[in-house]
């Protein structure tokens, strides 16, 4: 508790917790939010949770969890049936592939887990040091990417960029994942401006500002986006 606390006072912004489902003393998550909270109120505190987290986000312990059924579902929509099957996670398994009406499906029902305040501090993601960059598991196919990209700035929370990802990291499964950053001529450039586009857009344009979300969907294209 006094690490959480001293930290704090020195500046961070809030707290990453690595599997804190195991630990197993009771109320220890709740009185580690009531510390960091009396130290600052707005410390973010997000948990690595890698399943259906709800009893995390009850309000008295995490405002977040790394929201790991997104990236999911993502892979099973924009890659499909393309994946790498020896890059997938296993906690993606039972891995299938999603059409459009079947991807907003599944968005609509990870929406409704959660009160719309929790959705908003939900940590979303394409992948993690814990899984294959996801431009691997889509064969290195950079269109993926951008789409993949597109759907996480624009659901509602927070867009979380794994390191190297804005500049066309591949890697599979860790440790091959977390290499190190690689020195400025080795960048994809275009996949770089791309990340910085959608940045300034999420930057400038409101997106969502209340509950209720609908996706609307072109079901009779075989691609198609969630339009918030």
């Amino acid at each position: 508790m006094q690490v959480g606390e001293y930290w704090l006072q020195q500046g961070i912004d809030g707290w990453r917790l690595d599997v804190p489902n195991c630990v197993e003393a009771e109320g220890f998550w709740e009185e580690f939010r009531e510390r960091v909270k009396a130290v600052n109120p707005e410390a973010y505190i997000v948990g690595e949770i890698v399943s259906d987290a709800t009893q995390w986000l009850d309000g008295k312990q995490f405002d977040g969890v790394m929201n790991y059924p997104f990236a999911r579902l993502t892979a099973c929509f924009v890659i499909g049936d393309r994946l790498d099957k020896e890059t997938i996670p296993s906690f993606y398994k039972p891995y299938e592939t999603l059409d459009a009406a079947e991807y907003a499906k599944g968005l609509e029902e990870l929406l409704a887990r959660h009160p719309w305040e929790i959705q908003l501090t939900q940590l979303n993601l394409l992948d993690s040091h814990d899984t294959s960059r996801f431009l691997t598991m889509a064969g290195g196919d950079r269109t993926s990417l951008q789409l993949a990209t597109l759907l996480l700035f624009t659901f509602p929370g927070t867009p979380n960029i794994f390191y190297g990802d804005e500049i066309g990291i591949e890697g599979g499964k860790d440790p091959d994942g977390r290499k190190g950053f690689p020195t400025e001529e080795k960048w994809e450039q275009e996949t770089l401006t791309y990340h910085k586009q959608l940045i300034q857009i999420r930057k400038n344009t409101r997106l969502y500002g209340q509950e209720n979300i609908e996706l609307s969907l072109l079901k009779k294209m075989s691609m198609s986006l969630p339009v918030f």
